[in-house]
Protein backbone atom coordinates (compact mmCIF):
# COMPACT_ATOMS: atom_id res chain seq x y z
CA UNK A 1 0.00 0.00 0.00
CA UNK A 2 1.48 3.65 -1.03
CA UNK A 3 2.45 5.35 2.18
CA UNK A 4 0.41 8.68 3.14
CA UNK A 5 2.39 11.92 3.33
CA UNK A 6 2.64 11.20 7.28
CA UNK A 7 4.62 8.54 6.52
CA UNK A 8 7.21 10.29 4.55
CA UNK A 9 7.19 13.07 6.78
CA UNK A 10 7.56 11.29 9.75
CA UNK A 11 9.82 8.69 8.49
CA UNK A 12 7.67 5.48 9.15
CA UNK A 13 8.75 4.24 5.38
CA UNK A 14 12.56 4.50 6.03
CA UNK A 15 15.12 1.93 7.18
CA UNK A 16 17.84 2.30 9.23
CA UNK A 17 19.70 2.40 6.14
CA UNK A 18 18.82 5.41 4.77
CA UNK A 19 16.51 8.01 6.30
CA UNK A 20 13.58 9.96 4.45
CA UNK A 21 15.53 13.07 3.62
CA UNK A 22 15.69 16.23 5.32
CA UNK A 23 15.47 19.84 4.68
CA UNK A 24 18.68 21.30 6.83
CA UNK A 25 21.43 20.31 8.30
CA UNK A 26 22.75 22.28 11.56
CA UNK A 27 26.21 22.03 11.71
CA UNK A 28 26.25 23.95 15.06
CA UNK A 29 24.86 23.75 18.77
CA UNK A 30 20.84 25.13 18.15
CA UNK A 31 17.73 25.41 20.17
CA UNK A 32 15.65 23.11 19.52
CA UNK A 33 12.53 25.05 19.40
CA UNK A 34 9.95 26.98 17.28
CA UNK A 35 10.33 28.01 13.52
CA UNK A 36 13.84 29.20 12.69
CA UNK A 37 16.86 29.77 10.15
CA UNK A 38 19.07 26.83 10.11
CA UNK A 39 22.57 26.85 8.07
CA UNK A 40 20.72 29.18 5.86
CA UNK A 41 17.79 27.15 5.21
CA UNK A 42 14.46 28.89 6.88
CA UNK A 43 12.38 25.78 8.54
CA UNK A 44 9.34 25.69 9.23
CA UNK A 45 6.86 23.28 11.08
CA UNK A 46 6.78 20.03 9.53
CA UNK A 47 10.18 19.56 8.26
CA UNK A 48 12.95 17.62 9.33
CA UNK A 49 16.19 18.55 10.38
CA UNK A 50 19.30 17.04 11.02
CA UNK A 51 21.34 18.21 13.88
CA UNK A 52 24.72 17.04 14.64
CA UNK A 53 26.78 19.47 17.03
CA UNK A 54 24.63 19.66 19.84
CA UNK A 55 26.13 20.64 22.82
CA UNK A 56 25.30 17.39 24.34
CA UNK A 57 25.60 14.79 21.41
CA UNK A 58 22.72 13.13 23.17
CA UNK A 59 20.71 15.47 21.34
CA UNK A 60 21.75 14.83 17.83
CA UNK A 61 20.30 13.01 15.13
CA UNK A 62 16.76 13.76 13.23
CA UNK A 63 14.22 16.26 14.58
CA UNK A 64 10.40 17.71 13.20
CA UNK A 65 10.11 20.94 13.84
CA UNK A 66 7.28 23.00 15.58
CA UNK A 67 5.89 26.17 17.03
CA UNK A 68 7.06 25.17 20.32
CA UNK A 69 9.53 22.26 20.99
CA UNK A 70 10.58 20.05 18.52
CA UNK A 71 9.91 16.23 18.64
CA UNK A 72 12.43 13.73 17.36
CA UNK A 73 11.59 12.08 13.80
CA UNK A 74 9.41 8.70 14.76
CA UNK A 75 12.05 7.09 12.51
CA UNK A 76 14.89 8.06 15.13
CA UNK A 77 13.55 7.90 18.36
CA UNK A 78 13.38 4.19 18.87
CA UNK A 79 16.14 1.56 19.96
CA UNK A 80 15.92 0.01 16.15
CA UNK A 81 15.83 2.86 14.55
CA UNK A 82 19.22 3.83 13.74
CA UNK A 83 22.67 1.75 13.51
CA UNK A 84 26.48 2.51 13.16
CA UNK A 85 26.98 3.36 9.39
CA UNK A 86 22.97 4.68 8.78
CA UNK A 87 22.75 7.64 6.54
CA UNK A 88 20.76 10.42 6.54
CA UNK A 89 19.96 12.67 3.24
CA UNK A 90 19.83 16.77 3.33
CA UNK A 91 18.58 18.63 0.29
CA UNK A 92 19.88 21.64 -0.39
CA UNK A 93 18.61 22.87 -2.78
CA UNK A 94 18.46 22.86 -6.77
CA UNK A 95 20.28 19.10 -8.03
CA UNK A 96 22.26 19.78 -4.42
CA UNK A 97 21.89 16.96 -1.64
CA UNK A 98 24.43 15.93 1.15
CA UNK A 99 24.66 12.43 2.59
CA UNK A 100 25.56 12.63 6.81
CA UNK A 101 26.79 9.06 8.15
CA UNK A 102 25.98 7.93 11.83
CA UNK A 103 29.41 6.87 12.62
CA UNK A 104 29.12 5.89 16.54
CA UNK A 105 29.68 2.49 17.36
CA UNK A 106 26.73 0.12 18.36
CA UNK A 107 24.31 -0.62 20.14
CA UNK A 108 22.80 2.97 19.81
CA UNK A 109 20.01 3.77 22.02
CA UNK A 110 18.62 6.73 21.08
CA UNK A 111 18.10 9.53 23.99
CA UNK A 112 21.06 8.26 25.92
CA UNK A 113 23.80 7.63 23.40
CA UNK A 114 26.19 10.23 22.40
CA UNK A 115 25.77 10.66 18.39
CA UNK A 116 28.33 11.86 15.90
CA UNK A 117 27.62 12.32 12.31
CA UNK A 118 30.13 13.00 9.31
CA UNK A 119 29.35 14.06 5.69
CA UNK A 120 29.43 10.77 3.57
CA UNK A 121 31.25 12.73 0.16
CA UNK A 122 32.32 9.86 -1.74
CA UNK A 123 28.63 8.44 -1.40
CA UNK A 124 26.90 11.60 -2.76
CA UNK A 125 29.14 11.49 -5.63
CA UNK A 126 28.01 8.49 -6.40
CA UNK A 127 24.29 9.13 -5.61
CA UNK A 128 24.37 12.29 -6.84
CA UNK A 129 26.57 12.52 -10.14
CA UNK A 130 25.03 13.84 -13.53
CA UNK A 131 25.58 12.45 -17.15
CA UNK A 132 26.95 15.60 -18.18
CA UNK A 133 29.56 15.60 -15.07
CA UNK A 134 30.40 11.81 -16.31
CA UNK A 135 31.02 12.74 -19.11
CA UNK A 136 32.93 15.84 -18.75
CA UNK A 137 35.18 14.95 -15.83
CA UNK A 138 36.10 10.63 -15.77
CA UNK A 139 38.60 11.26 -12.64
CA UNK A 140 35.80 11.35 -9.96
CA UNK A 141 33.95 7.91 -11.16
CA UNK A 142 37.99 6.54 -11.47
CA UNK A 143 38.56 7.37 -7.65
CA UNK A 144 34.92 5.92 -7.05
CA UNK A 145 35.80 2.75 -8.45
CA UNK A 146 38.91 2.75 -6.73
CA UNK A 147 37.10 2.84 -3.21
CA UNK A 148 34.10 0.28 -4.81
CA UNK A 149 35.19 -2.95 -3.35
CA UNK A 150 34.73 -6.17 -5.20
CA UNK A 151 34.69 -10.25 -2.96
CA UNK A 152 34.04 -12.70 -5.02
CA UNK A 153 32.50 -15.92 -4.19
CA UNK A 154 34.14 -18.89 -1.58
CA UNK A 155 35.86 -19.67 1.54
CA UNK A 156 38.95 -17.55 1.45
CA UNK A 157 38.20 -14.75 -1.23
CA UNK A 158 39.96 -11.23 -0.07
CA UNK A 159 37.95 -8.55 -1.35
CA UNK A 160 40.10 -5.93 -3.83
CA UNK A 161 38.51 -3.12 -5.34
CA UNK A 162 36.27 -2.56 -8.40
CA UNK A 163 39.06 -0.49 -10.27
CA UNK A 164 41.93 -3.91 -9.74
CA UNK A 165 38.36 -6.57 -10.73
CA UNK A 166 37.88 -4.16 -13.76
CA UNK A 167 41.31 -4.31 -14.74
CA UNK A 168 41.62 -8.48 -15.02
CA UNK A 169 41.13 -8.00 -19.12
CA UNK A 170 42.45 -5.73 -20.96
CA UNK A 171 40.67 -5.19 -24.54
CA UNK A 172 41.97 -2.83 -27.38
CA UNK A 173 38.94 -0.98 -27.40
CA UNK A 174 40.46 0.81 -23.97
CA UNK A 175 42.74 2.12 -25.57
CA UNK A 176 40.92 3.43 -28.86
CA UNK A 177 39.22 6.57 -29.05
CA UNK A 178 35.20 6.45 -29.68
CA UNK A 179 35.77 6.94 -33.59
CA UNK A 180 38.75 4.69 -33.89
CA UNK A 181 36.12 1.59 -32.18
CA UNK A 182 33.32 3.06 -34.66
CA UNK A 183 35.78 2.27 -37.62
CA UNK A 184 37.08 -1.19 -36.25
CA UNK A 185 33.44 -1.98 -35.49
CA UNK A 186 31.96 -1.44 -39.23
CA UNK A 187 34.96 -3.14 -40.90
CA UNK A 188 35.57 0.28 -42.95
CA UNK A 189 39.69 0.58 -41.97
CA UNK A 190 40.13 3.82 -42.13
CA UNK A 191 41.25 4.73 -39.01
CA UNK A 192 45.36 3.80 -38.72
CA UNK A 193 44.95 2.07 -35.05
CA UNK A 194 48.88 0.83 -35.26
CA UNK A 195 49.95 3.10 -32.50
CA UNK A 196 46.99 2.98 -29.86
CA UNK A 197 47.36 -0.86 -30.31
CA UNK A 198 50.92 -1.06 -30.17
CA UNK A 199 50.38 0.88 -26.37
CA UNK A 200 48.51 -1.94 -25.04
CA UNK A 201 50.71 -4.70 -26.62
CA UNK A 202 53.45 -2.47 -24.47
CA UNK A 203 50.89 -1.73 -21.85
CA UNK A 204 49.79 -5.77 -21.08
CA UNK A 205 51.05 -9.51 -22.11
CA UNK A 206 47.21 -10.40 -22.54
CA UNK A 207 44.62 -8.34 -24.87
CA UNK A 208 41.54 -9.21 -25.72
CA UNK A 209 40.28 -7.86 -29.44
CA UNK A 210 36.54 -6.97 -30.22
CA UNK A 211 35.31 -8.48 -33.69
CA UNK A 212 35.59 -5.94 -36.36
CA UNK A 213 38.85 -4.91 -39.01
CA UNK A 214 42.20 -2.88 -37.62
CA UNK A 215 44.27 -1.14 -39.95
CA UNK A 216 47.39 -0.98 -39.08
CA UNK A 217 50.55 0.32 -40.99
CA UNK A 218 53.55 -0.95 -39.43
CA UNK A 219 54.56 -4.19 -37.66
CA UNK A 220 53.19 -4.74 -33.97
CA UNK A 221 55.74 -5.92 -31.64
CA UNK A 222 53.62 -8.05 -28.71
CA UNK A 223 55.89 -9.18 -25.41
CA UNK A 224 57.52 -11.70 -24.23
CA UNK A 225 55.09 -15.05 -23.63
CA UNK A 226 52.33 -12.60 -24.74
CA UNK A 227 48.26 -13.62 -25.27
CA UNK A 228 46.46 -12.25 -28.16
CA UNK A 229 42.79 -13.61 -28.28
CA UNK A 230 39.97 -12.65 -30.82
CA UNK A 231 36.25 -12.10 -29.90
CA UNK A 232 35.08 -14.83 -32.64
CA UNK A 233 36.96 -16.85 -35.28
CA UNK A 234 36.48 -14.68 -38.40
CA UNK A 235 35.68 -11.95 -36.57
CA UNK A 236 38.79 -9.97 -36.07
CA UNK A 237 40.86 -8.76 -38.87
CA UNK A 238 44.02 -7.58 -38.62
CA UNK A 239 44.86 -5.33 -41.69
CA UNK A 240 47.70 -4.54 -43.33
CA UNK A 241 48.77 -1.53 -45.53
CA UNK A 242 52.35 -1.25 -45.29
CA UNK A 243 55.08 -4.35 -46.68
CA UNK A 244 56.31 -6.42 -43.92
CA UNK A 245 54.78 -8.48 -40.67
CA UNK A 246 51.88 -7.69 -39.08
CA UNK A 247 52.79 -9.16 -35.82
CA UNK A 248 56.62 -9.47 -35.24
CA UNK A 249 57.62 -11.47 -32.09
CA UNK A 250 61.16 -9.93 -30.40
CA UNK A 251 64.30 -12.14 -30.04
CA UNK A 252 64.10 -14.33 -26.71
CA UNK A 253 60.32 -15.33 -26.93
CA UNK A 254 58.97 -17.58 -25.58
CA UNK A 255 55.38 -19.47 -25.49
CA UNK A 256 53.12 -16.65 -27.08
CA UNK A 257 49.57 -17.54 -28.08
CA UNK A 258 47.41 -16.17 -30.71
CA UNK A 259 43.58 -17.17 -31.43
CA UNK A 260 41.17 -16.08 -32.98
CA UNK A 261 43.11 -13.70 -35.31
CA UNK A 262 42.73 -13.35 -39.30
CA UNK A 263 45.28 -11.58 -40.72
CA UNK A 264 45.02 -9.59 -44.67
CA UNK A 265 46.64 -7.05 -46.51
CA UNK A 266 48.33 -7.17 -50.12
CA UNK A 267 52.32 -8.41 -49.55
CA UNK A 268 52.64 -8.22 -45.63
CA UNK A 269 53.55 -10.83 -44.17
CA UNK A 270 50.80 -12.09 -40.79
CA UNK A 271 53.31 -13.03 -38.67
CA UNK A 272 56.75 -13.11 -38.12
CA UNK A 273 60.30 -13.32 -35.83
CA UNK A 274 62.88 -10.81 -35.43
CA UNK A 275 66.15 -12.20 -36.59
CA UNK A 276 69.28 -11.07 -34.84
CA UNK A 277 72.40 -12.51 -37.16
CA UNK A 278 71.51 -17.01 -36.85
CA UNK A 279 70.68 -17.20 -33.27
CA UNK A 280 68.56 -18.87 -30.76
CA UNK A 281 67.04 -15.97 -29.96
CA UNK A 282 65.68 -15.99 -33.95
CA UNK A 283 63.14 -18.43 -33.06
CA UNK A 284 59.41 -18.42 -32.40
CA UNK A 285 59.59 -21.01 -29.46
CA UNK A 286 56.65 -23.13 -27.98
CA UNK A 287 53.85 -20.74 -30.00
CA UNK A 288 50.15 -21.90 -29.71
CA UNK A 289 48.26 -20.58 -32.97
CA UNK A 290 44.49 -22.08 -33.15
CA UNK A 291 41.79 -20.72 -35.38
CA UNK A 292 43.84 -17.80 -37.07
CA UNK A 293 43.40 -17.54 -40.93
CA UNK A 294 45.94 -16.05 -43.36
CA UNK A 295 44.28 -14.41 -46.47
CA UNK A 296 45.59 -14.87 -49.93
CA UNK A 297 46.93 -11.40 -50.60
CA UNK A 298 49.37 -11.83 -48.18
CA UNK A 299 53.31 -12.75 -48.69
CA UNK A 300 53.60 -14.86 -46.68
CA UNK A 301 50.85 -16.49 -43.73
CA UNK A 302 53.68 -17.30 -41.32
CA UNK A 303 57.67 -16.57 -41.76
CA UNK A 304 59.25 -18.04 -38.75
CA UNK A 305 61.21 -20.53 -37.49
CA UNK A 306 59.46 -22.19 -34.95
CA UNK A 307 60.41 -24.85 -32.22
CA UNK A 308 57.99 -26.79 -30.32
CA UNK A 309 54.89 -25.19 -32.42
CA UNK A 310 51.24 -26.21 -31.66
CA UNK A 311 49.37 -24.83 -35.35
CA UNK A 312 45.24 -25.62 -35.20
CA UNK A 313 42.23 -24.91 -37.17
CA UNK A 314 44.26 -22.63 -39.02
CA UNK A 315 44.04 -21.64 -42.80
CA UNK A 316 45.78 -20.28 -44.83
CA UNK A 317 45.15 -18.97 -48.63
CA UNK A 318 41.15 -19.90 -48.27
CA UNK A 319 39.70 -16.39 -47.28
CA UNK A 320 40.67 -13.47 -49.04
CA UNK A 321 40.27 -9.94 -50.86
CA UNK A 322 40.87 -9.05 -54.37
CA UNK A 323 42.58 -11.57 -56.63
CA UNK A 324 44.23 -14.71 -55.78
CA UNK A 325 47.01 -15.86 -57.96
CA UNK A 326 48.11 -18.71 -55.19
CA UNK A 327 51.48 -16.77 -54.57
CA UNK A 328 51.26 -16.95 -50.67
CA UNK A 329 53.54 -18.73 -48.96
CA UNK A 330 51.41 -20.36 -46.77
CA UNK A 331 54.04 -21.72 -44.01
CA UNK A 332 57.63 -20.98 -44.07
CA UNK A 333 60.33 -21.99 -41.16
CA UNK A 334 63.74 -21.72 -42.20
CA UNK A 335 66.40 -23.08 -39.82
CA UNK A 336 69.25 -19.74 -39.28
CA UNK A 337 72.54 -21.64 -39.05
CA UNK A 338 72.67 -24.75 -37.08
CA UNK A 339 69.66 -24.23 -34.66
CA UNK A 340 67.23 -26.45 -36.10
CA UNK A 341 63.20 -26.08 -36.04
CA UNK A 342 62.17 -29.23 -33.92
CA UNK A 343 59.32 -30.61 -33.05
CA UNK A 344 56.09 -29.25 -34.66
CA UNK A 345 52.91 -29.97 -35.16
CA UNK A 346 50.46 -28.84 -37.46
CA UNK A 347 46.82 -29.84 -36.89
CA UNK A 348 43.66 -29.52 -38.82
CA UNK A 349 45.37 -26.83 -40.99
CA UNK A 350 43.64 -25.77 -44.24
CA UNK A 351 46.27 -25.00 -47.20
CA UNK A 352 44.70 -23.17 -50.53
CA UNK A 353 47.63 -21.81 -51.71
CA UNK A 354 51.10 -22.40 -53.47
CA UNK A 355 52.06 -22.57 -57.52
CA UNK A 356 54.52 -24.84 -59.85
CA UNK A 357 57.13 -23.08 -58.01
CA UNK A 358 55.74 -21.50 -54.94
CA UNK A 359 55.15 -24.17 -52.15
CA UNK A 360 52.11 -23.55 -49.92
CA UNK A 361 54.55 -24.94 -47.38
CA UNK A 362 58.32 -24.30 -47.26
CA UNK A 363 60.44 -26.01 -44.31
CA UNK A 364 64.35 -26.32 -44.17
CA UNK A 365 66.63 -28.14 -41.62
CA UNK A 366 64.48 -29.11 -38.76
CA UNK A 367 63.57 -32.53 -36.95
CA UNK A 368 60.32 -34.26 -36.24
CA UNK A 369 57.51 -32.13 -38.20
CA UNK A 370 54.03 -33.45 -38.42
CA UNK A 371 51.16 -32.33 -40.36
CA UNK A 372 48.28 -34.51 -38.98
CA UNK A 373 44.45 -34.09 -40.45
CA UNK A 374 45.65 -31.17 -42.85
CA UNK A 375 44.35 -30.23 -46.14
CA UNK A 376 45.87 -29.04 -49.43
CA UNK A 377 43.57 -27.89 -52.14
CA UNK A 378 43.67 -25.82 -55.41
CA UNK A 379 47.35 -24.94 -55.13
CA UNK A 380 50.67 -26.33 -56.80
CA UNK A 381 53.61 -27.10 -54.68
CA UNK A 382 52.03 -28.46 -51.58
CA UNK A 383 55.25 -29.01 -49.35
CA UNK A 384 58.73 -28.62 -50.61
CA UNK A 385 61.73 -29.92 -47.68
CA UNK A 386 65.47 -29.10 -47.52
CA UNK A 387 67.12 -31.02 -45.06
CA UNK A 388 64.49 -31.69 -42.68
CA UNK A 389 64.63 -35.22 -40.37
CA UNK A 390 61.59 -37.49 -39.25
CA UNK A 391 58.29 -35.88 -41.65
CA UNK A 392 55.08 -37.31 -41.09
CA UNK A 393 51.48 -36.77 -42.77
CA UNK A 394 49.33 -38.39 -41.46
CA UNK A 395 45.21 -38.33 -42.57
CA UNK A 396 46.22 -35.81 -44.72
CA UNK A 397 44.79 -34.52 -48.07
CA UNK A 398 45.71 -33.52 -51.48
CA UNK A 399 43.55 -32.51 -53.77
CA UNK A 400 43.32 -30.53 -57.06
CA UNK A 401 47.30 -29.18 -56.84
CA UNK A 402 48.79 -28.04 -60.29
CA UNK A 403 52.26 -28.19 -60.94
CA UNK A 404 53.78 -28.75 -64.48
CA UNK A 405 53.17 -32.45 -66.05
CA UNK A 406 56.52 -32.43 -67.53
CA UNK A 407 59.66 -34.07 -65.83
CA UNK A 408 59.92 -32.78 -61.98
CA UNK A 409 56.51 -31.41 -61.51
CA UNK A 410 55.72 -32.83 -57.97
CA UNK A 411 52.97 -32.16 -55.58
CA UNK A 412 55.53 -32.83 -52.65
CA UNK A 413 59.20 -31.93 -53.34
CA UNK A 414 61.53 -33.91 -50.90
CA UNK A 415 64.92 -32.21 -51.48
CA UNK A 416 68.38 -32.89 -49.36
CA UNK A 417 68.40 -35.44 -47.00
CA UNK A 418 64.93 -35.13 -45.78
CA UNK A 419 64.64 -38.69 -44.36
CA UNK A 420 62.73 -40.42 -43.14
CA UNK A 421 59.14 -39.45 -44.58
CA UNK A 422 56.01 -41.13 -44.09
CA UNK A 423 52.67 -40.78 -45.87
CA UNK A 424 49.95 -42.69 -43.43
CA UNK A 425 46.60 -42.72 -44.56
CA UNK A 426 46.23 -39.90 -47.22
CA UNK A 427 44.41 -39.04 -49.95
CA UNK A 428 46.01 -37.98 -53.25
CA UNK A 429 43.07 -37.30 -55.66
CA UNK A 430 43.32 -35.13 -59.25
CA UNK A 431 46.40 -33.29 -58.87
CA UNK A 432 47.52 -32.26 -61.68
CA UNK A 433 51.33 -32.91 -62.00
CA UNK A 434 54.24 -35.29 -63.30
CA UNK A 435 54.07 -37.30 -60.42
CA UNK A 436 52.59 -36.47 -56.68
CA UNK A 437 55.83 -37.49 -54.78
CA UNK A 438 59.53 -35.94 -55.62
CA UNK A 439 62.05 -37.11 -53.70
CA UNK A 440 66.01 -37.69 -54.96
CA UNK A 441 67.86 -40.87 -54.07
CA UNK A 442 70.90 -39.15 -53.74
CA UNK A 443 70.54 -37.57 -50.53
CA UNK A 444 66.88 -38.82 -49.38
CA UNK A 445 66.41 -42.67 -47.76
CA UNK A 446 63.44 -43.81 -46.06
CA UNK A 447 59.93 -42.46 -47.71
CA UNK A 448 57.23 -44.70 -46.53
CA UNK A 449 54.07 -44.66 -48.27
CA UNK A 450 51.08 -46.96 -46.47
CA UNK A 451 47.55 -47.53 -46.14
CA UNK A 452 46.99 -44.40 -49.12
CA UNK A 453 44.63 -43.56 -52.00
CA UNK A 454 46.53 -42.04 -55.33
CA UNK A 455 43.77 -41.12 -57.95
CA UNK A 456 45.76 -39.77 -60.89
CA UNK A 457 44.77 -37.70 -64.05
CA UNK A 458 46.32 -38.17 -66.86
CA UNK A 459 49.16 -40.29 -67.13
CA UNK A 460 50.86 -39.25 -64.16
CA UNK A 461 52.96 -40.92 -61.64
CA UNK A 462 52.63 -41.75 -58.21
CA UNK A 463 56.88 -41.20 -57.11
CA UNK A 464 59.69 -39.38 -59.25
CA UNK A 465 63.15 -39.34 -58.73
CA UNK A 466 65.12 -36.02 -59.10
CA UNK A 467 68.63 -37.36 -59.20
CA UNK A 468 67.69 -40.59 -61.62
CA UNK A 469 64.76 -39.35 -63.49
CA UNK A 470 63.24 -42.46 -62.56
CA UNK A 471 59.44 -43.60 -61.81
CA UNK A 472 59.75 -46.62 -60.33
CA UNK A 473 60.42 -48.21 -56.92
CA UNK A 474 64.14 -48.21 -55.77
CA UNK A 475 65.60 -51.83 -55.54
CA UNK A 476 67.41 -51.30 -52.67
CA UNK A 477 64.01 -50.44 -50.53
CA UNK A 478 64.40 -46.99 -49.70
CA UNK A 479 61.44 -46.38 -50.74
CA UNK A 480 58.56 -48.31 -49.48
CA UNK A 481 54.96 -48.34 -51.32
CA UNK A 482 52.41 -50.51 -49.12
CA UNK A 483 48.46 -51.19 -48.70
CA UNK A 484 47.77 -48.65 -50.77
CA UNK A 485 45.19 -48.02 -53.54
CA UNK A 486 46.35 -46.62 -56.96
CA UNK A 487 43.41 -45.36 -59.50
CA UNK A 488 43.56 -43.49 -62.85
CA UNK A 489 45.61 -43.32 -65.45
CA UNK A 490 46.77 -45.80 -67.70
CA UNK A 491 47.58 -49.40 -66.27
CA UNK A 492 50.93 -49.82 -67.16
CA UNK A 493 52.09 -45.97 -65.74
CA UNK A 494 50.57 -46.18 -62.10
CA UNK A 495 54.24 -46.79 -61.17
CA UNK A 496 55.63 -48.12 -64.46
CA UNK A 497 56.97 -50.82 -62.18
CA UNK A 498 55.01 -54.14 -60.72
CA UNK A 499 56.35 -53.30 -57.47
CA UNK A 500 54.11 -50.75 -56.81
CA UNK A 501 52.12 -53.36 -54.19
CA UNK A 502 55.48 -53.77 -52.50
CA UNK A 503 55.59 -54.04 -49.10
CA UNK A 504 57.62 -51.57 -46.58
CA UNK A 505 60.48 -52.42 -44.52
CA UNK A 506 59.03 -54.96 -41.96
CA UNK A 507 56.12 -56.23 -44.22
CA UNK A 508 55.74 -58.78 -46.85
CA UNK A 509 57.55 -57.78 -49.50
CA UNK A 510 55.86 -60.68 -51.76
CA UNK A 511 52.37 -62.62 -51.07
CA UNK A 512 51.71 -64.79 -53.42
CA UNK A 513 49.02 -68.17 -53.87
CA UNK A 514 50.26 -70.76 -56.60
CA UNK A 515 48.54 -73.95 -57.73
CA UNK A 516 51.26 -76.32 -58.35
CA UNK A 517 49.30 -78.64 -60.78
CA UNK A 518 49.82 -78.67 -64.09
CA UNK A 519 52.67 -76.24 -65.60
CA UNK A 520 51.83 -74.09 -62.44
CA UNK A 521 49.13 -71.18 -62.13
CA UNK A 522 49.24 -67.81 -59.99
CA UNK A 523 46.33 -67.31 -58.13
CA UNK A 524 46.81 -64.47 -56.39
CA UNK A 525 49.85 -61.88 -56.01
CA UNK A 526 50.83 -57.90 -54.47
CA UNK A 527 53.52 -58.37 -56.92
CA UNK A 528 51.68 -58.36 -60.85
CA UNK A 529 55.09 -58.93 -62.55
CA UNK A 530 56.01 -62.03 -60.52
CA UNK A 531 56.89 -65.08 -62.38
CA UNK A 532 56.81 -69.00 -61.72
CA UNK A 533 58.52 -72.36 -63.06
CA UNK A 534 57.59 -75.96 -62.20
CA UNK A 535 60.47 -78.18 -61.09
CA UNK A 536 58.10 -80.97 -60.30
CA UNK A 537 55.28 -82.58 -58.72
CA UNK A 538 55.17 -80.23 -55.52
CA UNK A 539 58.00 -78.05 -56.27
CA UNK A 540 57.96 -74.58 -57.52
CA UNK A 541 60.08 -71.60 -57.94
CA UNK A 542 58.72 -68.32 -57.72
CA UNK A 543 60.48 -65.18 -58.85
CA UNK A 544 59.44 -61.76 -57.73
CA UNK A 545 59.95 -58.77 -60.79
CA UNK A 546 62.40 -56.87 -58.59
CA UNK A 547 64.97 -57.96 -55.86
CA UNK A 548 63.15 -58.01 -52.65
CA UNK A 549 66.44 -57.78 -50.16
CA UNK A 550 69.96 -55.90 -50.65
CA UNK A 551 71.07 -59.42 -49.69
CA UNK A 552 69.89 -63.44 -49.73
CA UNK A 553 70.60 -62.88 -46.08
CA UNK A 554 67.72 -60.54 -45.45
CA UNK A 555 65.38 -62.45 -47.49
CA UNK A 556 63.20 -64.98 -44.94
CA UNK A 557 60.03 -66.88 -46.38
CA UNK A 558 57.26 -69.29 -45.12
CA UNK A 559 54.84 -71.10 -46.78
CA UNK A 560 51.26 -72.94 -46.11
CA UNK A 561 49.99 -75.23 -47.80
CA UNK A 562 46.19 -76.54 -48.57
CA UNK A 563 47.17 -80.07 -47.64
CA UNK A 564 50.20 -81.51 -46.31
CA UNK A 565 53.57 -79.98 -45.16
CA UNK A 566 56.72 -78.61 -46.46
CA UNK A 567 59.43 -75.58 -46.71
CA UNK A 568 60.79 -72.48 -48.55
CA UNK A 569 64.17 -71.91 -49.88
CA UNK A 570 65.73 -69.22 -50.60
CA UNK A 571 67.66 -69.12 -53.93
CA UNK A 572 68.45 -65.79 -54.30
CA UNK A 573 67.21 -61.77 -53.67
CA UNK A 574 64.61 -62.48 -56.36
CA UNK A 575 63.59 -66.14 -56.26
CA UNK A 576 62.38 -68.29 -53.97
CA UNK A 577 61.46 -72.25 -54.13
CA UNK A 578 58.52 -73.78 -52.34
CA UNK A 579 58.58 -77.73 -51.96
CA UNK A 580 56.15 -80.05 -50.73
CA UNK A 581 57.55 -82.54 -48.39
CA UNK A 582 55.42 -85.52 -50.36
CA UNK A 583 56.88 -84.11 -53.47
CA UNK A 584 54.52 -86.43 -55.80
CA UNK A 585 51.40 -84.28 -54.55
CA UNK A 586 50.91 -81.11 -56.22
CA UNK A 587 48.40 -78.24 -54.33
CA UNK A 588 48.23 -75.07 -53.99
CA UNK A 589 50.30 -72.94 -51.95
CA UNK A 590 50.63 -69.30 -50.04
CA UNK A 591 53.92 -67.84 -49.90
CA UNK A 592 55.09 -65.19 -48.30
CA UNK A 593 58.70 -63.63 -48.36
CA UNK A 594 59.84 -60.38 -46.09
CA UNK A 595 62.92 -58.81 -47.25
CA UNK A 596 64.90 -55.72 -45.81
Amino acid sequence: MPATYTDRLEGLTTSVAIKAPCQAVAIANITLTGEQTVNGVAVVAGDRVLATAQTNNVDNGIWVVGTGTWARAKDFDGTRDAVQGTLVSVFLGGTDSVLYQLTTADPIVIGTTALTFEPATWLSQVAFVTADEISDDTSDLQAITAKLQFLQSGTGAVSRSIQSKLRDGTSAFDFLTSAQIADVEAGTALEDVTTVLQAALDAHKTVYLPNGTYLVSAKLIPQVKSVLIGESENGVILKGNHSGAILEYPINNFDCQIKNLSFAGDDCTGIAVASTAGTLHDYLIRPQIESCHFHYELAYGINADLIFSRLRNCSFGYYGTGTDNNTMVGLRSHAVSTNYTNLNRVECCLFFTGTDTIAAVDLSAGDNWLFDSCDWEQGGIAVKTDNIQQLRFVNCWFEGNTVSTSAGGVVILLQTATTPVVFESCNFVNNTCYAVIGYSSSVTAGVEIKNSTIAKTGSSFCIYDTATTSVNLPTDGSVAFYNNVVAGGSGSDKLVSALEYRGGFTSPRLVIVVDTSGSGTILASNDPGATIFRNGAGDISISASSAMATSTDHVAAIGTWRDGEGEVQVTNTTTVRAIRNDAATDNVVTVVVYGA
